[in-house]
């Protein structure tokens, strides 16, 4: 799966990682002290390239594998060496560090930095990268719990572990999810509606992701709880009006495809 940066990104040690941030920092401050708090990103990203007029904005990434392919932005790469990812929210969470995170192994940087402007003390943080590439391409494989039902199944699981095995897990769910979407026709294709039933009740409907012989696929990036997600997935399928879900598990470590089957 190769992946494009549209910048050189140059390695840097930690102490002039630690400058470059530290330099950035006080322009940001004063922005803010100047500005306040309560714009959003675009409006402080304009103002902190007029400090920084040789820093690159919007830095693209490209993922492709066949005829499939992915963008993403980095929001800022300060002198070659140090990227930025700027947010004018609430509160930091999860969902930032996790994209920051995919960015920095998309471009094999071991450090980054998060950054939200929006709260009374501005909210900063390292995100830092735990494994390298090549440690997350070897990973173990389990099929023993998977049923494919035609030879289609075979090849989505071919495609999806040649593609971990290029790239890694660890990466953006929505990247791996876009993935297998694609080799299922696209989004069009592979999301449809199900029914969702209780007893002889009829619940509603639900928009699924499925394959084309209507067998329900579900893609997780779990590294504990598996057993949890497993029994809940069970009881998802169990009330639609399917028989089979595939579900794709990409843990740091193991990646597993199973087959659930709608109990009877």
């Amino acid at each position: 799966m190769p992946i494009e940066i549209g910048a050189k990104i140059r390695a840097v040690g930690k102490r002039e990682f630690s400058q470059i941030c530290y330099d950035v920092m006080g322009s940001v401050f004063a922005i803010r002290k100047e500005m306040g708090r309560v714009f959003n990103e675009s409006v402080y990203h304009r103002k902190i390239r007029e400090s920084f007029a040789d820093t690159l904005y919007e830095v693209p990434i490209v993922v492709s594998h066949g005829q499939f392919t992915r963008r993403y932005a980095l929001d800022s790469l300060f002198l070659g060496a140090a990227i930025f990812e700027w947010k004018s929210v609430d509160t930091l969470c999860d969902v930032h560090r996790a994209q920051l995170l995919n960015y920095l192994m998309l471009c094999e940087v071991r450090s980054g930095k998060l950054v939200n402007l929006r709260p009374e003390k501005i909210e900063q943080e390292f995100v830092n990268v735990a494994l390298t590439r090549a440690q997350r391409q070897s990973f173990t494989l389990e099929i023993d719990s998977f049923s494919p039902s035609a030879s289609l199944d075979r090849d989505w699981m071919q495609c999806m572990i040649d593609a971990l095995r290029d790239c890694g897990t660890g990466l953006d769910q929505g990247l791996y999810l876009s993935l297998s979407d694609f080799f299922h026709g696209g989004a069009d294709q592979s999301h449809s509606i199900a029914t969702v039933t209780s007893g002889n009740m009829e619940c509603g409907q639900q928009r699924i992701r499925a394959n084309r012989t209507g067998d329900v696929i579900m893609i997780s990036t779990l590294s504990q709880r598996l057993e949890e997600f497993e029994r809940h997935s069970q009881l998802f399928l169990n009330h639609l009006d399917r028989d089979r879900l595939h579900w794709l598990n990409i843990g740091l470590h193991k990646v597993s495809f199973r087959t659930l089957h709608k109990a009877t």
